[in-house]
C-alpha cells in the first residue's frame, strides 16, 4: 500500500487523516526502512523501522498522519544498511507527491449536474480532486486528478458548478476536497436506480459511480450528495423513485449527513413541470 499520485485522503473528525505504507522486502543486506514525509517542500515527519528478516522477507508497516490544509504532500521511502565496514547504503525505492487531505462530496443526476463551460482549465484547483472518469464503464479508469469543469461528461469532469462549488468550498474552508460526478445528461430517474442484485454494474449509472467511490476508498467518508435532475421527468413516480435512491446511497454511503435536492428550471424538457418542481421542493418535508 502506498498513496497515489494526486490522491485525497479523508480528513477525520481531528482535521488527520492516516496514510497508510506497507509492504514487504525480499532482497537481503538491508537493515531499515524510512518513510520522510514533507509537506509544501518543508519537513513534515520522519519514521523508521529495522526490518526483520524471516525466509528472506522483511515485512513493514507504516502510518503518517497529515492534516487538512491548503498544501500538498511529497512521500519517499527508503532502504538503509550501515556500513560495517565498507559504505553506507541508501536506496530510494518509491517516491509519490501532489497528496493531501481534505474532504468528499457527490454530485449526480442529469444534463445540469455535468454540463460544463468552455476554457481549457478554467476555475481548476490543484486542490480540487476527482477520482476515474464520469460515466466509465472501464474498471480500469481508476487514476485520481484534478477536477475539470471542461466538457459535457466523461473524464474528470465534474460539471461546471460542480467546478464552482469545489472552487468555492475550498476557498471558503481551507480544506481541499473531492468530488465524484456520476451526472449523465438527458438521463431520467428511473435511470438512475440501483441494480440490486449487482449494485456495482458498470453499465449503469448507479454502479459505475458506486464503483469509482468504493475504489477511491472515499464510500465511507462521502459528506453530502448533490441531486440535480428532473427535466427527463413528470411528477409521475417521482416521489418513489427518489425515496428508493434515497435508501440506496445511505445504504452505500453511510456518513452522508446532507442530502441536496436542486429544484429545476422552468422550462425544461419533459413537459409541464409545476407538480413536480413543488414535489422537489417539499422532499425534505416527506
Amino acid at each position: 500500500a502506498i498513496p497515489a499520485p494526486l490522491q485525497l485522503f479523508p480528513r477525520g473528525d481531528d482535521n488527520l487523516a492516516s496514510v497508510p505504507i506497507t509492504g514487504i522486502v525480499r532482497v537481503a543486506g538491508w537493515d531499515s526502512i524510512v518513510v520522510e514525509v514533507a509537506r509544501a517542500d518543508s519537513s513534515w515527519e520522519r519514521l523508521s523501522a529495522p526490518l526483520q528478516y524471516a525466509a528472506g522477507s522483511a515485512p513493514f508497516a507504516f502510518a503518517p498522519r497529515i492534516a487538512a490544509a491548503l498544501a500538498e504532500y511529497h512521500f519517499t521511502v527508503r532502504l538503509r544498511a550501515a556500513g560495517n565496514g565498507g559504505a553506507a547504503r541508501d536506496s530510494v525505492i518509491a517516491t509519490r507527491d501532489s497528496i493531501t487531505c481534505g474532504d468528499v462530496l457527490l454530485i449526480c443526476g442529469q444534463s445540469n449536474s455535468i454540463f460544463g463551460h468552455g476554457g481549457q482549465g478554467a476555475g481548476q484547483s490543484e486542490f480540487c480532486r476527482t477520482y476515474g472518469l464520469n460515466f466509465s464503464q472501464n474498471q480500469r479508469d481508476t487514476l485520481w486528478a484534478v477536477a475539470s469543469g471542461v466538457g459535457s461528461g466523461g473524464g474528470p469532469n465534474i460539471g461546471a458548478w460542480g467546478m464552482r462549488l469545489a472552487r468555492l468550498y475550498v476557498e471558503e474552508t481551507g480544506v481541499p476536497l473531492c468530488v465524484i460526478n456520476g451526472g449523465v445528461g438527458g438521463t431520467a430517474i428511473e435511470q438512475h436506480q440501483r441494480n440490486d442484485a449487482a449494485p456495482q454494474t458498470l453499465s449503469t449509472i448507479y454502479g459505475s459511480m458506486l464503483y469509482r467511490v468504493k475504489k477511491s476508498g472515499l464510500a465511507a467518508h462521502a459528506r453530502a450528495m448533490m441531486w440535480y435532475q428532473g427535466e427527463s421527468n413528470t411528477v409521475n413516480n417521482y416521489a418513489t423513485n427518489f425515496r428508493a435512491l434515497r435508501n440506496d446511497w445511505l445504504e452505500d454511503y453511510p456518513q452522508l449527513s446532507k442530502l441536496y435536492v436542486v429544484q429545476i428550471r422552468p422550462g425544461c424538457a419533459a413537459g409541464p413541470h409545476r407538480e413536480l418542481r413543488e414535489l422537489q421542493r417539499t422532499l425534505s418535508d416527506s
